[in-house]
């Protein structure tokens, strides 16, 4: 997957994500579970994972904001 970086500088950096990894998310209670998902690994990242629209509309997860 071909990716570009914006920095705050302005630049933008590309990148090439090459690798993946078969995921399956859980509460920790494990009362859900979600489909298991080709998730791409990208690293350096602020956070360990980034659940996109795809995987919040896939399984009807709605934000509430205002709570």
């Amino acid at each position: 997957m071909e990716i570009e970086l914006a920095l705050s500088s302005g630049e933008v950096k590309e990148f090439v994500l090459k690798e993946s990894v078969k995921l399956k998310l859980c509460t920790l209670d494990q009362r859900w579970s979600s489909k298991s998902i080709l998730a791409v690994i990208a690293p350096g990242l602020c956070t360990s994972i980034i659940l996109g629209q795809s995987f919040l509309v896939l399984h009807s997860i709605v934000i509430n904001y205002a709570a």
